[in-house]
């Protein structure tokens, strides 16, 4: 029986069968640990037969099978091939598929979509003001710009004048 590895541990699946689900994903990963869900997300531009998946482990199991393939995730950008899979509804597809280790996933929530929603357009809200305040800056920026170079411009002239005065003395 294998230890438990207590982290969180996320893989990143580039390209899966579409009718794939979370059943079956589990089932191709369930000697890795504990998955705590997956994620499938289309591709973009969106393929017909293809999605992205990312696989989220609660824990890994601790085995020397498995702390050698976290490893090779972890030190290579290559990432690992599962040969040999098959289309759940036709047996004579053979597909591949590429693993890589997910660097940044995304957080499980215990929000609910209406809390989501909400938290969403807050933070459009919020983001569309800052953009608004930032765009006047820019404007006033902009304009202050233009007046110091009215005023370099009028400084320029004014020097010239000056220099062409007779009673100019120059420095030679």
């Amino acid at each position: 029986m294998s230890a438990i590895i207590e982290n969180e541990f996320s893989l990143y699946i580039p390209s899966v069968l579409r009718n794939f689900e979370e059943k079956h994903i589990a089932e191709m990963f369930c000697d890795w640990g504990v998955i705590d869900r997956v994620d499938f997300v289309e591709m973009t531009p969106p393929k017909q037969n293809w999605v992205m998946a990312f696989v989220h482990f609660e824990r890994l199991y601790e085995s020397k099978n498995v702390n050698e393939m976290v490893y090779y995730l972890e030190t290579t950008e290559n990432g690992y091939i599962i040969e040999k899979y098959t289309d759940l509804y036709n047996d004579e597809n053979v597909y591949s598929m590429y693993i890589y280790k997910n660097h940044s996933p995304i957080p499980k929530t215990t929000l609910n979509i209406h809390q989501l929603a909400t938290n969403f357009d807050i933070l459009k809200e919020t983001t569309e003001q800052s953009l608004m305040e930032a765009n006047q800056k820019i404007l006033e920026q902009e304009q202050k710009i233009q007046d110091l170079r009215q005023q370099l411009y009028e400084n320029d002239r004014i020097v010239r004048v000056l220099m062409s005065q007779k009673d100019f003395v120059s420095t030679k």
